[in-house]
């Protein structure tokens, strides 16, 4: 199926959304940003949740969640999310290259005809319509490792994992731009032939690449895991994907993000243990708080002006 850039249009994405849909039951952690946060399960109210606070509700799998406001949830115990309609685009990629996972897709506002091709041969894997009421799932194992291209006529939104807990995500559509870090190895992959892409590191350095659709390549700034290194800023002529297993314990990978992305606000349910790493394009204070309202702690974020590359 034929992208063009225009596509890229359709895309959304932001800190935390109103709309998801869960694709595994069980029991879920629902976090406010604001407080009279309203909860609807398909539609209708399920409980008000406060600012900070956490409330735990229990869902079936293709419950469609959704508010007024921002939610951040995850599943109690298990540190799984489900589809997030923000994260909703037309153009995904993804490298798969430990466990069985699959893709399970939805389309967010209409019916949507989806391909899923398989690189480095170029192998369609699946083609067919993705309903709104329900997600499909993509099995990948035939082809096996490598890079898998996830187009479509309208948007949707794709999780790529495991369940219930190795190498679990939402991903995010592909983007020309896209911030992150890639401890523990990062993965770039291109959507079209012939992109240049230019990858930038905090400490001022920059390396230039040309990919064709599917190609992959290794990020060149990395550091060790649990996050460690340096951010990254990867800049491609042509839209690109990344992500990074930067925990490397086996749990979820981490995307790369645009500036579509970034947020001054972010809420964690507080069954979450986990680390967290902040990258901007600008300097930055960071504000640490519990769900009671006390400061826990601050943080600057640092970097080189350079490169625009901010970490905390």
């Amino acid at each position: 199926m034929a992208t063009h850039v225009g596509d890229l249009l359709n895309s959304r994405r932001t800190s935390a959304d109103n709309r998801w849909m869960i694709i595994e039951a069980g029991t879920y952690n629902f976090s406010g940003f604001y407080d009279d946060t309203y909860l609807y399960v398909n539609g209708r109210y399920n409980t008000t949740i406060s600012k900070q606070a956490t409330t735990s509700v229990s869902l079936a799998l293709n419950d469609i969640i959704s508010s007024g406001k921002p939610l951040s949830f995850s599943r109690d115990g298990q540190g799984l999310m489900g589809l997030c309609y923000a994260f909703e685009g037309t153009l995904f990629a993804h490298e798969w290259d430990r466990y069985n996972i699959l893709f399970y897709i939805v389309a967010t506002e209409e019916s949507a005809n989806v391909t899923v091709t398989y690189y480095p041969t170029a192998t369609q894997v699946f083609s067919g319509s993705v309903s709104t009421t329900a997600f499909t799932t993509v099995n990948p194992a035939a082809s096996g490792f490598g890079r898998y291209i996830i187009e479509s006529d309208a948007p949707i939104a794709v999780y790529a994992g495991e369940i219930p807990s190795n190498d679990c995500t939402p991903l995010y559509p592909c983007a020309y731009e896209i911030y992150g870090t890639a401890s523990g190895g990062g993965h770039i992959i291109a959507t079209e032939d012939g992109t240049t892409v230019v990858e930038y590191d905090m400490a001022g350095n920059s390396t230039t690449t040309s990919m064709d659709r599917g190609d992959y390549k290794a990020c060149e700034y990395t550091g060790g895991s649990q996050f460690t290194g340096n951010p990254t800023k990867i800049v491609g002529d042509k839209p690109i994907a990344a992500f990074s297993q930067a925990d490397a314990d086996g749990g979820e990978m981490t995307p790369f993000i645009d500036k579509a992305g970034f947020a001054t606000q972010f809420v964690v349910p507080e069954n979450e243990e986990e680390f967290t790493k902040f990258v901007s394009d600008q300097a930055a204070t960071i504000e640490a708080y519990d769900a009671s309202g006390t400061l826990l702690s601050t943080t600057t974020m640092t970097g080189n002006a350079t490169n625009a590359l901010y970490t905390a």
